[in-house]
């Protein structure tokens, strides 16, 4: 894929913005109205790795399945070419994690709302995000938050709250929870809100939590956000933390009212 390169659709490419490990993402424009656009495709390098493929395809389902303001919408796919890609909505601006860092305290909690909400949408669809992290939050020109990157992603049974097989381990160390590491059996919607719980208090600190006392994450957030109270502070790490434990079954339950304890701590004076 090179600069000129047209697309089925006549998505005409421009410029490459991004690579990971795995695949790469490139800016296209539309000859059919979609305007900018955002193209994700598999590296060369892979091209014969029937296991990566599988789970293209799989994140190719999935994002099909979610359409919700608040996650990166699928436009178009083609999983029959040679090196399988798909289309999206293109995001003219940051990751959360290029701009979080400039958040007052208005902003965390709008910005984590819609996160919040995005999540709770995938999950109502029974899927598992497994990698939420800011890298994978991407905000729009208007502030609004949305969630991407479903690579890791899983359907999870109706009639189940986990994952029943097993497998290889998966996402970003600091946003993983315990049971996400090694073996996924078992791996339930609130390994999700663990990241969401990491994701919250790196907002409010601008630092990960990792290592650090309630006490200290208190005067942090007053230091780094004045216009929270002490108290406000106080409730909203207790929440965040009862997400931060070992034993899934500790953890809040739901996404929403995960969000909802946050909203309720915030009001706080």
């Amino acid at each position: 894929m090179e600069p000129g390169d047209t697309l089925k659709l006549e998505f005409r490419i421009v410029k490459s913005i991004g690579k990971g490990g795995m695949g790469e993402v490139w800016q296209a424009n539309s000859c059919g109205g979609f305007g900018h656009v955002a193209v994700k495709r598999i590296l060369p390098i892979h091209k014969d790795d029937k296991e990566l493929i599988k789970r293209f395809k799989r994140e190719v389902r999935i994002l099909k399945q979610l359409h919700h303001e608040n996650i990166v919408q699928i436009l178009f796919a083609d999983l029959e070419s040679v090196l399988p890609y798909y289309v999206m909505e293109y995001i003219d601006r940051e990751s959360m994690a290029n701009v979080m860092n400039g958040y007052g305290f208005n902003d965390v909690i709008r910005v984590f709302a819609d996160v919040c909400r995005g999540v709770a949408f995938a999950h109502k669809r029974g899927v598992l995000h497994r990698d939420l992290k800011p890298a994978n939050i991407l905000i729009t020109n208007d502030g609004q938050a949305r969630v991407s990157d479903f690579g890791l992603g899983v359907f999870v049974p109706r009639d189940t709250t986990a994952i029943t097989g097993t497998g290889d381990g998966a996402g970003t160390p600091p946003y993983m929870p315990k049971e996400q590491f090694g073996d996924l059996k078992n791996v339930s919607f609130t390994a999700d809100i663990y990241s969401l719980s990491v994701i919250l208090l790196q907002l409010l600190t601008k630092e990960l939590p990792v290592g650090k006392t309630q006490e200290y994450m208190t005067t942090r957030i007053t230091e780094v956000l004045p216009e929270v109270s002490e108290q406000a502070a106080r409730r909203m790490i207790s929440e965040a933390v009862r997400s931060l434990n070992d034993d899934p079954n500790k953890r809040h339950p739901s996404v929403e009212e995960f969000l909802n304890s946050i909203l309720a701590a915030s009001k706080v004076v």
